[in-house]
């Protein structure tokens, strides 16, 4: 990939590598020297030795400066500059540090003024995740090239790209791991609790010790607010495309950023009085004189507005900065800037930027568009000086230009064939220190990796104030070093590959596999991207998605939530011992029994009083859709007569106060039958049309659920399940087993029924607890024939969210949720509305499966295709909403390992 040199910089070479300006300074140099020798009447010899030492000691001045990039004369200049100006800055002095400081304010929460000495302007800042695109298959990554260098060229303001290197900040997750420990109860009764907290403080202590997180922001800049919120909006939709979403930068974080340059310590209490709404001191002084007929004076009026105006500035300002040649020190930590000038080489590989962005430093890219006539007066002046150069005896200096000449043609054809933007690029590293053979460190690892990129870096010796200048988001440039860049050259950089996720819980989830960078997840958390809290685990045997949704129900529990587990392969058997929850056995009856006939009490909305009448009619809806699944020969006719007998059998059994009455308050199925075989119908032609429906229905339940029929031990008796402990399995093997048959179906519907009233009743009882439905391979409660089950999980992953609740659905065998147009159409209605997406490894069809229902959400890329044909157990794709995708590798804990792994740690196989 060519890169063309510096072009702004090329000059006219009158000898060798002596150009127009050297040759004037000769000429000074020799115009000096001879006015110093020949001006007396000294012997002639003299004369010459005379202009022969001064010639001598000056044209050294012509000498080129490698280390610093210049002619010792352009470096002397520099030194006297840096001699004469001011060094020394304390806070509150005449040399104030918030000199220093451009922030003026912050407007709308997320809009920063500034000013300097030449001029005011605005600013936006968003931050990004990181995409591996060179993890992709070659098809996959031109196109997302291609999509990024359409955006670069419709670009038409500055803006800065910046990498910040950070530990991973877990304060607030250890602090919230040790207020639960002291708050939650079953941490002094249940030793498995109590050690799980324990575990998860070890993992986020660890996390201290580990600097790979790099935290991404694009700085957007205008200089009235109407162009700066075109340019936010514009940014913001072309960026969709590319699938890397834009998050803007507001409040506390936003003076953070602002902060991270000379990274005062700045309380968040501060932070926080920054952005009280309250009446300013210059408004409250203005009213309170004019209710008393006064007027302020110009004066007061102008002290006032400036101490309002220097609110942010008196934030951000350190104590003391004090520039030296090399570094600056401010308070007690150092910095020092290096910048990109040029390139070794006309070719760079894709990825060049990597190797510069791979440093511990602070790392800014301001990239500034250069307009046409620009373009074209530098392109025009840069042909007509090698033109000119050219003409030379050296083949070898011929040959250089002439390969330079073809790299400017390839650029101007990119400028003028296919519409690409030429930007002036200049890349800043800031080193940050609290000592200063931290900087020499930093220094000499970034010169490494510039080498690696065949790049040049060059420290920046009496250049520091200059180098700070250009790293404080202002848009004018005070080095004027930068290198024109295409967009396509820019792009194929594309250095942003590391990304993380904090929540801010205590929940470790895994690490991302292309930077190990932590992935710590709160399934509850609310966010403007993300508007439910349901999730669904794709995943073949032996993937690890059991695996990983113990260790999800694990973390649930411990921190006080209900988990109810629905589990068609007793996978959670063991689980549920260990800590102490419910196991209900459904199908064959063992140990328990369910009431059909019990009528739940299900609270819709929070305040409002539901009536018996209310809460029977809904029942008795209930048990006729009950009736229906487990007899499907059933005709209208029969479920019309078993509907409205109901209703008379709840009337004859006077139940009232539905809300207290217990399990055994409630009448039973042979109370029901009893009750059918001695009805009278009142109205002979009622008698004439409903009497063979009522006989029928009274011989096969009769048949049924009495005298050890094959439904009379799970459905004839009293209800002797509860969810009185916060975790429950509900063991439906004996049920999926049979979930064909009629009887597998309408048990699978009376025992999601109950779930779901549950379910709303736990959010209307305890607010502030949260609920996670986990429904072991979902795939499996999926029959054409009955869309019974199904319905239910739509239905409940659509309303869950506003019951505090979070479903959680694992599956295998996509193409079982393609059996039919009326089952791909609800799978997909439900699929569009679970928030979390984690797939583990998958066979081509499952994965083509996959990928047609995400379709129209975050549409799988062909090397994650290929991935999960061939993740390793553990691995996987991890989504959080439409645009934000991990590739993730879980992780657990010796604590986790023991609790959850049933054969041993197979991750490493």
């Amino acid at each position: 990939m060519n890169q063309n040199k510096k072009i702004s910089s090329l000059k006219l070479n009158i000898w060798k590598n002596l150009n127009i300006y050297d040759a004037i300074i000769i000429l000074g140099i020799s115009g000096f020297s001879a006015a110093l020798g020949f001006a007396n009447g000294l012997p002639l010899w003299i004369k010459i030795i005379i202009f022969l030492v001064a010639f001598c000691s000056l044209i050294w001045l012509i000498i080129p400066s490698k280390k610093h990039n210049c002619r010792l004369y352009v470096l002397i200049l520099r030194i006297l500059k840096f001699k004469s100006s001011v060094k020394k800055y304390k806070l509150n002095s005449s040399n104030d540090t918030k000199l220093l400081i451009p922030f003026k304010r912050i407007i709308d929460n997320k809009y920063v003024e500034t000013f300097s000495s030449v001029g005011k302007g605005l600013f936006t800042v968003f931050k990004f995740y990181g995409n591996n695109i060179y993890s992709n298959n070659r098809d996959d990554k031109v196109a997302f090239f291609s999509q990024l260098i359409n955006v670069l060229n419709s670009i038409e303001t500055k803006f800065t790209f910046v990498k910040k290197p950070s530990s991973v900040n877990i304060d607030d997750n250890i602090k919230i791991n040790e207020n639960l420990y002291k708050t939650i109860d079953l941490v002094k009764t249940n030793d498995v609790v109590k050690k799980h907290f324990i575990y998860s403080q070890n993992d986020f202590e660890s996390l201290r010790n580990i600097e790979n997180i790099d935290v991404y922001y694009l700085v957007i800049y205008a200089n009235e607010m109407n162009k700066l919120k075109q340019y936010e909006n514009e940014f913001i939709k072309s960026f969709e495309t590319t699938k890397i979403p834009l998050n803007v930068v507001t409040g506390m974080e936003l003076i953070d950023f602002a902060n991270m340059i000379f990274k005062k310590n700045i309380s968040k209490s501060d932070k926080q009085n920054y952005f009280v709404e309250e009446l300013d001191t210059e408004l409250t002084k203005e009213l309170d004189m004019k209710m008393q007929g006064q007027k302020l004076n110009d004066k007061v009026i102008k002290k006032l507005q400036s101490d309002k105006e220097y609110k942010l500035i008196s934030l951000l300002a350190p104590e003391r900065v004090e520039f030296n040649s090399k570094y600056i020190k401010v308070d007690n930590e150092y910095l020092s800037f290096q910048t990109l000038v040029d390139f070794n080489s006309l070719q760079i590989n894709e990825g060049w930027a990597c190797d510069l962005f791979n440093s511990e430093s602070l790392v800014i890219w301001n990239l500034k568009p250069i307009n046409e006539s620009t373009k074209q007066k530098i392109l025009d002046k840069a042909m007509s000086l090698n033109e000119a150069n050219a003409e030379t005896k050296s083949n070898f200096k011929m040959q250089k230009i002439s390969v330079e000449q073809k790299v400017l043609d390839e650029l101007v054809d990119f400028i003028n064939v296919q519409k690409m933007n030429l930007f002036d690029s200049n890349i800043i590293f800031v080193n940050q220190s609290k000592t200063l053979e931290g900087i020499k460190d930093l220094e000499t690892k970034n010169d490494i990796n510039a080498k690696k990129a065949f790049a040049n870096v060059y420290k920046m010796h009496y250049l520091q104030k200059q180098a700070l200048q250009n790293s404080i988001f202002i848009k004018d440039d005070f080095l004027n070093n930068g290198i024109e860049m295409s967009s396509r050259n820019i792009v194929y950089g594309w250095p942003w590959i590391s990304n993380s996720l904090n929540d801010g819980n205590n929940f470790l989830l895994g690490f991302t596999t292309t930077s190990s960078s932590p992935v710590i997840f709160d399934l509850f958390k609310k966010t403007k991207d993300r508007t439910s809290f349901s999730m669904i685990i794709w995943g073949v045997p032996g993937s690890g998605k059991s695996a990983t949704t113990s260790k999800i129900a694990l973390h649930q529990f411990v921190v006080g939530n209900e988990v109810i587990i629905i589990d068609p392969q007793r996978e959670y058997k063991d689980l549920c011992k260990k800590l102490d929850g419910n196991w209900i056995e459904m199908g064959k009856g063992l140990e328990t029994k369910i009431n059909p006939l019990q009528i739940n009490y299900e609270i819709e909305k929070d305040n409002i009083k539901v009536s018996d009448e209310l809460l029977i009619s809904n029942h008795t809806k209930m048990v006729k859709e009950f009736f229906s699944l487990l007899y499907p020969d059933l005709d209208a006719r029969d479920l019309r007569v078993a509907n409205f007998l109901l209703n008379e059998f709840y009337l004859s059994n006077k139940i009232k106060n539905i809300q207290k009455l217990k399990n055994t308050d409630f009448p039973t199925m042979k109370d029901y039958i009893k009750f059918l075989k001695s009805y009278k119908f009142k109205d002979k032609k009622a008698e004439l049309y409903y009497k063979d429906s009522l006989n029928k229905l009274s011989i096969i339940f009769d048949q049924d659920f009495n005298n050890n029929g094959i439904f009379s031990n799970l459905y004839n008796g009293h209800t002797n399940i509860n969810f009185n402990k916060t975790l429950t399995v509900i063991d439906t093997y004996n049920l999926i087993n049979n979930i064909a048959s009629n009887e597998g179906q309408a048990s699978l519907y009376l025992i999601l029924s109950y779930v779901r009233n549950r379910i709303s009743n736990n959010f209307f009882e305890n607010k502030t607890r949260k609920i996670c439905l986990i429904v072991d391979e979902a795939h499996r409660f999926i029959n054409a024939n009955n869309m019974s089950s199904l319905e239910f999980l739509f239905d409940t992953v659509k309303t869950i969210r506003k019951y505090n609740g979070s479903v959680i659905l694992t599956t295998q065998n996509p193409s079982d949720f393609e059996l039919s147009d009326e089952v791909m159409n609800l799978t997909k209605g439900m699929v569009e509305n679970i928030q979390y997406t984690l797939i583990f490894r998958q066979n081509q069809n499952g994965v083509n499966a996959i990928s047609q229902m995400y379709k129209s959400k975050n549409e799988l890329t062909n090397w994650e295709k290929n991935f999960l044909t061939s993740a390793p157990i553990g691995n996987g794709m991890f989504s959080i909403d439409n645009k934000t995708r991990f590739q993730i590798s879980i992780y657990y804990n010796q604590f986790e390992k023991d609790m959850i792994y049933k054969s041993g740690d197979l991750s490493n196989i």
